[in-house]
């Protein structure tokens, strides 16, 4: 099932959903180092976080577009996507990489904290982040945040439906299976990464032990999705 080698190469229907902060800018610059570079399609502009994208609001619209993009007789879709707006269309396989919901809040805050202090111009959620000057825990509340994986992303969709689920925690181990099923070697990079502690940023270690709690209360439903998915 996997993408032939440079040689002749036929490559495969296959949707690839970058979770983000979860390594996809990483693996992204290793797609496109490599021969599989010429058949991505990249699908950022349907957001699922930003209540006004297409998905959220005219998934009709969102189903229209895919099957257009889809249309083609080779391709690598990757992007911030929901696939339950790609279930109709004829890919082949779909991957993703996921990251565990606690570190994964974390990564996110860091990232929208450093945009905000950039003055970044971003989706509603993000606006609404930086217009109310949200804290972490406020933004653990934010709908989209609250239910990343079991509404946001992943609504509809089984673990049965992906081909193959890596996790950020063992990146450089998925890496290779995922270069395994495309048959190709991909470089490995580190884009985007963060030293929190050197940032003066906490971590959750950092915080009380009630605190935790009420980390692990918000994300529940979450952390049994990323158990779920990413079982061996």
């Amino acid at each position: 099932m996997g993408l032939e080698d440079d040689a002749g190469s036929k490559y495969m229907k296959a949707l690839f959903v970058h979770f983000p902060k979860a390594g996809g800018a990483s693996l992204l610059k290793s797609l496109n180092d490599s021969s599989i570079g010429k058949s991505l399609i990249l699908h950022y502009g349907d957001d699922p976080v930003d209540p006004t994208s297409l998905t959220n609001q005219n998934e009709r619209g969102a189903r229209e577009v895919a099957t257009t993009i889809t249309s083609q007789s080779d391709y690598l879709i990757y992007g911030h996507f929901a696939p339950r707006t790609f279930t109709h269309t004829n890919y082949e396989d779909i991957f993703t990489i996921l990251r565990h919901p606690i570190p994964w809040a974390f990564s996110l805050y860091a990232f929208w904290d450093k945009l905000r202090s950039e003055k970044f111009q971003g989706h509603e959620v993000f606006t609404i982040f930086c217009k109310e000057n949200l804290g972490f825990f406020d933004m653990l509340e934010l709908a989209p945040i609250k239910h990343i994986y079991t509404k946001t992303y992943f609504a509809g969709i089984e673990r049965s439906d992906f081909s193959f689920v890596g996790t950020h925690e063992n990146y450089s181990r998925d890496l290779g299976t995922i270069s395994s099923k495309f048959s190709i070697n991909l470089r490995e990079y580190h884009e985007h990464t963060s030293n929190y502690a050197a940032e003066g940023r906490p971590t959750f270690g950092d915080f009380k032990i009630m605190d935790r709690l009420k980390i692990r209360t918000i994300l529940r439903t979450e952390i049994d999705f990323y158990k779920k998915f990413t079982i061996d």
